[in-house]
C-alpha cells in the first residue's frame, strides 16, 4: 500500500483570488448622472408686463406660435377671483422634437401679473394622468415677468419695459435622451424664448 503524502492545508485548496472591480468611465457617470438639466435666458421687451403676462398665460395658445408645441390645451381652472378672472392650473401639451412626438399633463401655478410654472414629470401627481408614457422624471418651465428700466440704447417715445425670465428644469426618464437633450437645450430655449418677442410684436404692435 501507497504512503501517503502530506496533507495540504486547506486554506491553500481554497485560495481566494479577488475579483477587480469593474472600472467606471465617464459616460457611466453621466448615465448614472441625477442632475437636472437647467437653463435661463432673459430679454427685456418694450411693453407693459401686464400685456405681456396675458400672453404667457394663454397656455391654449402656446402651440400656436412655441416651437416643438404641436398641441397645447388647458384642462382645468381656478374659480373666479374678485376681478371675474380664471386662472389655469392644468393642462395638456403635446410637444415633438424631429421623429419623437409625445403629450404628457402638466401642473400649472399662476402668480397672477407676475409668473407662469407648468410642473410636470413622474415625480409630479398628474403624472397618473399620462399613463406612466412621460419621459420626464421632471420638468419645471417657470416665465417671469417684472417692470424693467428702459435700456440705455433705448431711443423714442417713452414707453414701459418689462423684463422677461424662461427658466427651465428637466431631468428624463431614459438617461440617453438626457444626454443627447442636453446638447440643444440652450439653443431650444432661446428659440422658444424669441418665437415669444415675434408673438408680442404680432398681437402687440397694432395694440390688439
Amino acid at each position: 500500500m501507497a504512503a501517503k503524502g502530506p496533507l495540504r492545508p486547506l486554506v491553500s485548496l481554497f485560495r481566494h483570488h479577488p475579483t477587480q472591480a469593474p472600472r467606471r468611465t465617464f459616460f457611466d457617470g453621466l448615465l448614472r448622472s441625477e442632475k437636472p438639466l437647467a437653463i435661463n435666458v432673459t430679454r427685456t421687451i418694450p411693453y407693459p408686463r401686464a400685456k405681456l403676462y396675458d400672453l404667457i398665460v394663454d397656455v391654449d395658445s402656446y402651440s400656436k406660435f412655441l416651437p416643438f408645441c404641436h398641441r397645447s390645451r388647458v384642462t382645468s381652472w381656478t374659480a373666479p377671483d374678485a376681478n371675474n378672472q380664471r386662472w389655469p392650473t392644468e393642462g395638456e401639451l403635446t410637444v415633438g422634437y424631429g421623429p419623437i412626438t409625445q403629450s404628457y399633463t402638466s401642473r400649472i401655478v399662476c402668480v397672477p401679473g407676475r409668473s407662469v410654472e407648468a410642473l410636470s414629470g413622474t415625480d409630479e401627481p398628474v403624472a397618473k394622468k399620462d399613463g406612466g408614457k412621460n419621459p420626464f422624471k421632471q420638468l419645471v418651465t417657470r416665465w417671469t415677468v417684472e417692470d424693467a428700466p428702459a435700456p440705455k440704447t433705448a431711443v423714442g417715445e417713452e414707453q414701459e419695459w418689462t423684463k422677461v425670465d424662461l427658466d427651465m428644469t428637466m431631468r428624463l426618464e431614459d438617461p440617453f435622451l438626457q444626454i443627447m437633450l442636453s446638447k440643444v437645450t440652450d439653443e431650444t430655449a432661446t428659440k422658444m424664448i424669441e418665437a415669444f418677442e415675434k408673438r408680442v410684436r404680432d398681437e402687440l404692435r397694432q395694440g390688439r
